[in-house]
């Protein structure tokens, strides 16, 4: 940012299906729609800065893994 300070960065994930598409014609958006895209925003919104918060259905897919 312009105040010098770090940025802060809040990330939300989770695991479903959704519908993407292309909004607009002057100014073409892709963008995605769907109850996961809800999801993982309202898991963005309530995140601490600096930190990921993922769902109980993305941690069973990470967790072979981790």
């Amino acid at each position: 940012p312009h105040n010098g300070q770090p940025t802060k960065v809040r990330c939300g994930l989770h695991t479903g299906s959704v519908v993407s598409g292309v909004i607009g014609t002057k100014q073409p958006k892709f963008s995605l729609f769907g109850d996961t895209m809800n999801t993982s925003s309202r898991m963005e919104s309530t995140c601490a800065p600096g930190c990921i918060q993922i769902s109980a259905a993305t941690h069973a897919l990470l967790a072979p893994a981790l």
